[in-house]
C-alpha cells in the first residue's frame, strides 16, 4: 500500500510539474528553471513526512 501511494504521489508531482512548466513557458521561460527544483524539494519533504503519517495511521 505504501508503494502504491508513493507512485501516486510521483505521478501527481510529474503531472503538476508538466502542467506548471507548460503554463509558465507561455508567461516567462526563466521560471521554468526553478519549478523542477521546487518540485524536487517538495518531493523530498513529502518523503520525510510520509513515514510519520503511516506511523500515525
Amino acid at each position: 500500500m505504501r508503494y502504491e501511494l508513493l507512485v501516486g504521489i510521483l505521478i501527481a508531482y510529474f503531472a503538476t510539474g508538466i502542467s506548471l512548466c507548460s503554463l509558465v513557458k507561455i508567461q516567462s521561460r526563466i521560471l521554468t528553471w526553478y519549478i523542477p527544483y521546487v518540485l524536487a524539494v517538495l518531493f523530498l519533504i513529502s518523503l520525510c513526512i510520509m513515514p510519520k503519517i503511516f506511523d500515525v495511521v
